[in-house]
């Protein structure tokens, strides 16, 4: 290419360039000339005159902007090297100097161009090795398609010079050590390709590594390598929480970031409470208490709490100068359950049901089903009686009274109260009292306060009046005749 373009650069000279002859004149037949003809430049070695026979050495020195484009003779180049040596014989020779043209080198490297930098005609041109992320560099082309080799220190280019780096992708052969994860063929990846994906119970897969370097889940650069590459999986244990569901105690807030493989019996929770019962503990089940075991699993979880009712009893109290007993009842929270019977008795007194304080008013009956009367396990609830006295009519008889009337009388049993006044009348009689029988003796006065003439609820106590006959006096009087006075009382 070099020697076309110097053929080129000939023809305008021959055309164009300006002719300067020497000539060497012989004096004799023992020198000869040598007709030079050249331009922009410099000869070394020209003389006046050439001794026949003996070799002249010339040398074509280009001026600055320009270089040496050959030795011509007859229009045929004969030597394109600076410095020839000739026997003078009388030719006709030119040295070619062609200007020195600069242009732009341009380097392709994948998608990108780059300005090298300026060449010349006569400069070398010396391009270090590209480089490429993740490729290996196979050389300098001169077309895209790689077909035409740029070799480096080229020189002669006269125009844009662009240049094609040309890559091969870097390819490894990978051995992957998953950690205990399921298994992974090891094979060929090519660098920017995808990483398999690593899957380990409980844990979550972050990357591959290479000794201490970060996690990776693509193929980086790592050069060239003649040998296996072993990576090991990089994992993140999973954290999960625990919902608490209190089952109707206090409310516990869910647990969060829990580690995979926990023992869930050595997690600390906060122990909730329910009115009335005692807690079992935590359980996996709703429905059935099962004591809490095993492992943190790869996923939320609820537990459950289980609770045990409590039990507590109740013992009766049949107060002051009551008799019999009642047995002790059992009872277990939020379940209806009877008391028992009333087992006591007083006299004088009906029993009214149970009091929860000594002299209390009524608050349960009888045999009452009743439900959480106490919220403390073990404990006991004491009852006490609750009593209402008897009621009972005391009626009044005349016991032969002539006129009056009187009405019943109604009492309370442990009460006091005064008889009525007597209102009854027998004609020659006077009251002095009340008997319990119709020909008893007093055992009342009239208007006496009196209590408990029964134990007998509505009980009907008769009294009877107790009359006196009136004493009537007979004095006798001598009247001035014998004798003595004397009284009869008849």
């Amino acid at each position: 290419m070099k020697n076309l373009k110097m053929m080129k650069f000939i023809v305008l000279f021959l055309v164009s360039a300006f002719s300067i002859f020497q000539f060497v004149s012989c004096k004799a037949d023992n020198f000869a000339k040598i007709n030079i003809d050249y331009e922009h430049g410099t000869i070394l070695g020209i003389q006046d005159k050439y001794e026949k026979g003996k070799e002249v050495t010339l040398t074509a020195i280009p001026q600055e902007g320009y270089y040496f484009g050959g030795w011509f003779e007859s229009g045929n180049i004969f030597s394109n090297t600076p410095t020839i040596t000739i026997l003078p014989i009388g030719q006709n020779i030119s040295a070619l100097f062609l200007l020195d043209a600069s242009f732009g080198v341009y380097l392709h490297i994948g998608d990108n161009i780059e300005f090298w930098g300026t060449g010349s005609t006569t400069s070398e041109i010396h391009i270090e090795d590209a480089k490429k992320v993740g490729y290996k560099f196979l050389g300098w082309y001169l077309d895209n398609l790689f077909q035409n080799s740029f070799i480096d220190g080229s020189s002669g280019f006269t125009s844009r010079l662009d240049i094609y780096a040309k890559f091969e992708i870097l390819n490894y052969n990978l051995i992957f050590n998953v950690d205990g994860g399921s298994s992974i063929l090891e094979g060929k990846y090519s660098f920017g390709d995808l990483l398999p994906v690593a899957s380990k119970t409980g844990y979550t897969f972050i990357g591959w590594a290479n000794g201490t370097n970060a996690p990776i889940t693509t193929v980086p650069d790592w050069g060239t390598l003649t040998t296996p590459l072993t990576l090991k999986a990089i994992y993140e244990i999973n954290k999960h929480k625990i919902i608490l569901s209190s089952n109707g105690g206090t409310e516990i807030p869910v647990i969060n970031n829990v580690v995979f493989g926990s023992v869930l019996g050595e997690i600390l929770i906060t122990t909730p409470t329910k009115l009335g019962y005692i807690f079992q503990g935590w359980s996996l089940h709703q429905s059935s208490y099962e004591v809490l075991s095993g492992t943190m699993p790869d996923n939320d979880i609820t537990l459950y709490a289980h609770w045990s009712p409590i039990t507590y009893s109740i013992i009766y109290n049949g107060g002051e100068s009551s008799t019999g007993s009642t047995l002790t009842s059992i009872h277990t929270y939020d379940v209806y359950k009877n008391l028992t019977t009333n087992g006591f008795a007083k006299i004088g007194y009906i029993f009214n049901g149970w009091s929860t304080t000594v002299d209390g008013v009524k608050t349960y009956d009888n045999s009452e089903s009743v439900i959480n009367l106490s919220e403390t396990n073990n404990s006991t609830v004491s009852l006490y009686a609750v009593w209402a006295p008897i009621s009972y009519q005391i009626h009044f008889d005349g016991n032969g009274s002539t006129s009056g009337s009187l009405i019943n009388q109604t009492h309370y049993y442990g009460s006091t109260l005064a008889l009525p006044n007597n209102t009854f009348n027998k004609a020659g009689y006077t009251f002095v009292g009340w008997a319990t029988t119709s020909n008893g003796t007093k055992a009342y006065n009239n208007q006496e306060v009196i209590t408990n003439l029964t134990t007998t609820q509505d009980d009907i106590i008769t009294l009877y009046a107790v009359w006196i006959a009136n004493q009537i006096t007979i004095i006798f009087n001598a009247n001035t005749g014998t004798g003595s006075n004397y009284n009869q009382i008849l």
